[in-house]
């Protein structure tokens, strides 16, 4: 199993936030960023930030700080530098320790470590607080460099800006990309006993310690503890993870399946991502039954446009199983649950045209639909209709 693949998505689903859209005002009048979004292959924005000024239009801080955050969640960091710089240039606003966490951060992402730690050391006292000293931590543990994190974390704790599991988590992150997952449980353990409330996150990077390592017991265990947690709401991703881990440390399909049968008994959200996970694992066991059980529910679950899409492989191995032995109406309720994922063809009609032949069903229907959606009979509908007494 690529536990660094699940780590990496882990790390990135943190740091994932809806990104929104300032190109219009709700008159359709332009606004900066409508000028700004555009030019993506721009090497400056300085001349179009200056022109904008110069047409006489007003320049507000908060639109220039959502302009630097949607920029920097389209990863375009050198925009988004460029236009804190030209902010703190103009005399826009006079910069907080909040603004200069921001400018610190994007700073090491253009530019490196060496030109992030310079800015930080020319901050005023004043300026150095927990935000500005975070960020140069995140900077840190982006380069993954350990020793540096750690000293500078040491630091952040004799001056007391270690105060929320943000700077945790950062740590965490640390130890899960270089590989040290048994550092994960000590990191939350210091949080519980300095009265740092784990969130999610970091619940969650503690859960993928114990199942990098093979500990499902530690694992299980720390599910249930985040499970009773007052300030906790649970979500699938926490689920999605553990589940992948008994599936592919142990393969242990009935647990992550019973785990999500469990929550969908207490009324709490399940996603076909996980079910998805599920059925892939007993596919991969050779038992079809159960895994069309568990694609069935994932389809159920499937909301346009949320990313999940089922495993191809395993869907034509359904398909297939219900076309030799499951009934005309599983096969056809599977199929049209199915539809609403993924476009009809032959191997969704062969599936549905053998479960009702072996039925003794008529199929002219079904063949006629194969002709609306332009799919052609080839030698296996003619295989498949040749079994028709």
């Amino acid at each position: 199993m690529n536990t660094k693949l699940i780590s990496k998505t882990l790390i990135q689903n943190q740091n994932t936030i809806i990104t929104r859209s300032y190109y219009t005002n709700r008159y359709n009048k332009s606004t900066l960023y409508s000028k700004i979004s555009p030019l993506g292959s721009t090497p400056s924005l300085e001349p179009e930030l200056d022109s904008w000024v110069q047409s006489g239009n007003k320049v507000r801080v908060a639109e220039l700080q959502r302009i630097i955050h949607d920029l920097r969640k389209r990863k375009r960091f050198s925009h988004a530098l460029q236009v804190s710089e030209w902010m703190h240039k103009k005399d826009i606003c006079i910069f907080s320790p909040s603004e200069h966490a921001v400018q610190l951060d994007l700073i090491g992402r253009v530019h490196g470590l060496v030109s992030a730690e310079n800015y930080f050391n020319n901050l005023r006292d004043q300026d150095k607080n927990e935000k500005t000293y975070g960020a140069l931590l995140n900077c840190y543990v982006r380069q993954r460099e350990t020793d540096k994190s750690i000293l500078h974390l040491q630091k952040m704790k004799e001056m007391g800006f270690v105060k929320s599991s943000l700077t945790y988590n950062d740590i965490m992150c640390l130890y899960t990309n270089v590989g040290q997952h048994e550092m994960v449980p000590q990191l939350l353990n210091e949080m519980k006993e300095n009265y740092v409330l784990p969130d999610n996150f970091s619940y969650r990077l503690c859960i993928n310690s114990y199942g990098a390592r093979g500990d499902l017991e530690g694992m299980e265990k720390i599910l249930n503890e985040m499970e009773h947690q007052p300030d906790i709401v649970m979500d699938w991703n926490t689920y999605a993870v553990a589940a992948n881990f008994y599936i592919n440390r142990k393969g242990l399909c009935e647990k992550a399946k019973a785990l999500l049968e469990d929550l969908t008994g207490k009324g709490k959200m399940t996603l076909p991502n996980s079910w998805g996970i599920v059925a892939t694992g007993f596919f991969d066991k050779s038992e079809v039954a159960k895994a069309f059980s568990c694609m069935k529910a994932a389809l159920c679950l499937y909301t346009e446009n949320k990313g999940w899409k089922p495993n191809q492989r395993v869907i034509n191995g359904i398909l297939s199983w219900l076309g030799d032995e499951g009934s005309a109406e599983d096969a056809e309720a599977f199929v049209s649950s199915l539809n609403t994922v993924i476009p009809m063809n032959r191997e969704m009609y062969h599936a549905v045209l053998k479960a009702n032949i072996r039925a003794g069903k008529e199929v002219h229907g079904l063949l006629d639909g194969m002709k609306a959606y332009k799919i052609k009979e080839d030698e296996e509908t003619k295989k498949i209709l040749s079994m028709i007494q």
